[in-house]
C-alpha cells in the first residue's frame, strides 16, 4: 500500500485487488449467472460439456445465494448455492454474476 500526498491531505492508494474486492457482490445477495459469459469461460470449457448440454440451465434461470466470497490469484470468486436444487454449491467468478430479486423463502 502506498501513500500519496495531495494538497496537505494524505490519501491512501490501495492495490488493484482491494478496489476490485469492494465493487463485487456481497455475502447473502441473490444472483443469477450470465449465460453468454459462462459459456465462453474457462470454467465451462474445463467441464467438457457439449454446447447444447441442458443440465446446467438452472444456473441461468434460477436464483442462487452468495454463501462466501474469496479473492484468489485469478480474481474474486463467490460460492453460490441454488435453493431447491439438489446440487453442491459452486465457486464462480463474480464478473459473470447478475444481481437478482430477493428470494421469498429461507435457506435450510
Amino acid at each position: 500500500m502506498k501513500m500519496e500526498k495531495t494538497r496537505g491531505m494524505k490519501t491512501v492508494v490501495f492495490p488493484y485487488i482491494f478496489t476490485f474486492f469492494f465493487r463485487a457482490v456481497k455475502k447473502g445477495q441473490i444472483v443469477r449467472v450470465e449465460k453468454e459469459k459462462y459459456l465462453n469461460s474457462v470454467n465451462y470449457l474445463s467441464v467438457g460439456h457439449p454446447p447444447y448440454y441442458k443440465g446446467l440451465d438452472y444456473i441461468y434461470e434460477d436464483r442462487g445465494e452468495v454463501l462466501d466470497l474469496r479473492v484468489f490469484e485469478t480474481g474474486e470468486y463467490a460460492l453460490i448455492a441454488w435453493v431447491g436444487i439438489p446440487t453442491a454449491p459452486a465457486w464462480l467468478p463474480t464478473d459473470m454474476l447478475i444481481k437478482s430479486d430477493k428470494l421469498d423463502y429461507e435457506r435450510i
